[in-house]
């Protein structure tokens, strides 16, 4: 037993991705109960990521993490991003959605304009995905154009030191259905992208060069806890932050997660890389077409790809 829980029934209940994040709560309660004890310890130096996603995580999740050795670091994680040129020397990226009926216009590399279908903030609302739990296809359609338009210095593309996380099964498989035509062959700008995308969980306890994390939760919910969903849990965003050792991207709505209170963990986030990185309107990286695009998807038209 974990006080009055059983432990049998917490783990092989129903819901796997709720029980997933009570067993973890129950090894971190373990954990924690050691270091009071002194029969536990913890590695407080990092070898592996920039020291700029190192700071974000300190600031946020992890108060005891330090760099092992700053000035390699710097030069070891370099992320290689030549364009679009705001990514250049971004090393922690946010990538702003419109909210839920926070946009009257659509507005993209083409200019502004009143829509009379749906607004830019409807069309960047999340919606129930097949088979339970969400997605967020302007999310995708944003991914899509980074992709389109990212460039590394040299040859070879990512060659596979990329990943897509999302806390959300539905959004991931939406992702790697979008990317998959994304060859070497036919994309060497990036390099395969095939099975690229994840949940936070099964990639619990890996890292990758570059990291780009689709938070998916936009919707009109005041209640935090039903806003936010899985992300209200610190320890979850905590692993889906800390997955990059080179560049972390993060295509969210922060007005959406504003509706927590100011020390809201995604929100700290959101107030670190707003100060010490790169915040750009996720309107930046859409055109016309995208737009065509995410109207027709929200008329339930079938677009292939997206």
């Amino acid at each position: 037993r974990w006080g009055g829980a059983r432990l049998d029934y917490l783990f092989l209940g129903d819901d796997a991705a709720q029980n997933a994040l009570k067993m973890s709560d129950f090894f971190e309660y373990l954990h924690d109960r050691g270091m009071r004890e002194g029969f536990a310890d913890r590695l407080t130096h990092q070898w592996r990521m920039h020291p700029d996603i190192r700071n974000l995580l300190q600031t946020t999740y992890y108060k005891f993490l330090v760099d092992g050795d700053e000035k390699s670091l710097r030069k070891e994680r370099r992320h290689g991003v030549v364009k679009p040129d705001w990514l250049r020397t971004s090393t922690i990226v946010w990538i702003d959605v419109p909210p839920v009926g926070g946009d009257r216009t659509t507005r993209g590399r083409g200019g502004s304009r009143a829509t009379p279908g749906p607004t830019a903030g409807a069309l960047a609302a999340e919606k129930r995905a097949i088979g339970g739990g969400y997605e967020n296809r302007y999310e995708r359609v944003v991914l899509h154009e980074l992709m389109r338009n990212v460039q590394l210095k040299g040859y070879g593309g990512f060659n596979k030191e990329i990943a897509f996380l999302s806390p959300y099964r539905g959004q991931v498989y939406q992702i790697n259905k979008m990317f998959d035509n994304w060859d070497n062959l036919n994309n060497p700008h990036t390099g395969d992208l095939r099975n690229r995308a994840f949940t936070v969980d099964s990639y619990q306890g890996r890292q990758t060069d570059v990291v780009v994390v689709s938070l998916v939760r936009n919707n009109e919910q005041r209640d935090p806890r039903a806003a936010f969903g899985f992300l209200h849990s610190r320890q979850r965003a905590g692993v889906m932050f800390s997955r990059a050792k080179s560049l972390l991207i993060v295509i969210g709505c922060s007005a959406h997660f504003a509706k927590g209170d100011k020390d809201f963990h995604i929100n700290q986030v959101y107030r670190h890389i707003e100060k010490h990185g790169t915040v750009i309107p996720a309107s930046e990286l859409l055109g016309p077409r995208s737009y065509e695009l995410l109207v027709g998807l929200a008329d339930g038209q079938r677009v292939k790809g997206i």
